[in-house]
Parts: C-alpha cells; structure tokens; sequence
C-alpha cells in the first residue's frame, strides 16, 4: 500500500466524498458541480479538506491521510483501491481527452487501465441493445451484418469505441480484437468491476492490451442510471459519431443517438433499424446515415 501513489490518493478521496454524501454522482448536474469544485481546489484531496475541517492546520497531506487511514473503513477501501493499478485523470490534467473536454455536462474525471494513446486515434461507437426482449432480438443475419460494418470501419482506420455491455457492445469489442483492431471499452461500474460475469475476461483483455474507462471510481456502488449516464462519455470520446446495430425507442441506446445529435455527430444506423416507426428515426432523421 503505498501512500505516496496519486492515482490510488485521488481515487480514495472521490470515492470518499461520494460514500460520505459530499458529492453526487451520475448526473448532468452533478457532473458539472464537480467539474466546477476540481477547477476551484485543483484535486479531490483538496475538495474534501476543504468540505470537513477534520485536522490542524499544520497537518501535512500525508499526515492527514494517516489519520483518515486508522479508520477501518477508511482503510479497508484505500487496501481496496491499492490493490489495482490504474491513472486517474481530472479536467485539470494535461491528459484529460480534448474531444472530451470541449463537450457540455462531460464528466470531470476518467479512470483508465491500458493504453492511453487510444485517444488520439480516429474513433466510432458502436452502440445498441443487448436484444433482450422479443421483437428486438440480435439473430444470426443482423450479426453477420453488423460484422460487415465494424470490418468496413475498422479497414478505415477507426478504432471501436463502445460500452462491453451484453449484445452489441460485446459483438464490437470481440470483432474488432478478433480482427488486430483497437478498441475502447466504457464501463458503468468502476474499474475493478464487472457489469456483466460473461465479460469479465473481455474486460480485462482491453484493460490489458486496448483501453478501459469509468468515471466511478473504485469502492462506491453501481445503479442503473450510471449506465445511461456513461452513454454521453462513449459518444464524446467517439470523434466520428456513432453506428447504431439495434435500438427501439425503449432501448438504453436512445441516450447515445440523442448525445451524438446534440454534439452535431453523425448518426449511422443499420437499415434494420429503419422504416420500424421508431421516434428516434423520425426525430434525428437528417443526421442519420442508413448502412
């Protein structure tokens, strides 16, 4: 355990003044507080000695973390935190992803495993369902199909941004491994988390040999709107727009087609999903390229 890593430091107080109810998480609003808070006091060190008074002025950083650490539960989550290896990148960062930054209600800090270089790369989301309900199923021929068009995009030099859930996400990630492309995975759970046992392995090949991305940091817990949430981070970090294998107007992917329309992305969509009387299709239409 080693006091003196930054990344494991920061991580422990972000998750700290979440799980203390400092901060809020998950939102736009929350976002842009944050991002406004990190401005101000630089760190998330900063932002929570200078939201609890807990120790003398004379108190060096270290020696307040050492007094936060003979709490257990404080110290059980910083043992946690210290366990993985990992960046932690605020908007204050020299490496925080310009094409991030320059959106609205971005978030303000990313947590990384792999290679960061990924992000200087040309890049599109692959983004849809996970085809769980009965009229919106990922079958044989719409796989095959969305294949051809991962292949067509990553032959254009594109690496894969998506978010490792089941169906669509896992089908662009594992063709473009399979095909010597790069690709990039943002999770809605934090790093040492898996939304999903059947891609756990996925998970760590492309924190090993692409690039892995959350903004929760490890230690705090998972609810569903984080996974709406992270859709405007997968859009904003896809610099070309999106490609759209399967969405009804009840699928999660709705949030990713409406972000990348708001940042004035291109929207491609599979010609499966069109001419179906779907609201998005009709609301978003002359953004859309069919494929």
């Amino acid at each position: 355990m080693d006091l003196n890593n930054q990344n494991h430091v920061e991580c422990f107080y972000h998750a700290l003044l979440i799980l203390d109810r400092k901060l809020k998480i998950g939102t736009n609003r929350s976002d842009n507080e944050l991002k406004s808070l990190l401005e101000e006091k630089k760190t998330f060190s900063g932002i929570f000695h200078s939201q609890l008074d807990l120790f003398n002025q004379e108190d060096t950083d270290q020696k307040k973390l050492e007094k936060l650490l003979e709490d257990k539960d404080h110290l059980k989550l910083f043992q946690k935190i210290s366990k993985h290896d990992f960046q932690a990148i605020t908007i204050n960062d020299p490496l925080f992803p310009e094409n991030l930054k320059k959106q609205k209600n971005i978030t303000p800090v990313i947590y990384t495993k792999g290679n960061l270089s990924l992000l200087d790369n040309d890049s599109i989301a692959v983004v849809g369902s996970r085809g769980n309900r009965p009229n919106l199923l990922l079958n044989e021929n719409l796989e095959q199909r969305a294949k051809e068009i991962i292949q067509r995009q990553i032959q254009a030099g594109y690496t894969i941004v998506s978010g490792l859930a089941l169906g669509s996400d896992t089908l662009a990630h594992e063709y473009a491994i399979k095909n010597n492309a790069k690709t990039i995975a943002v999770i809605a759970t934090p790093l040492d988390r898996s939304s999903t046992r059947a891609n756990e392995s996925l998970q760590e090949e492309i924190a090993t040999n692409h690039l892995l991305i959350s903004q929760y940091p490890i230690g705090i817990r998972t609810f569903p709107s984080h996974f709406a949430h992270r859709n405007l981070t997968t859009v904003s970090l896809a610099k070309e727009g999106i490609t759209v294998i399967l969405s009804d107007d009840r699928s999660g992917t709705r949030h990713a087609i409406r972000h990348c329309y708001n940042q004035g992305k291109r929207i491609y969509t599979l010609k499966e999903n069109l001419d179906k009387g779907y609201q998005w299709e009709q609301k978003y239409k002359d953004k859309i390229t069919p494929l």
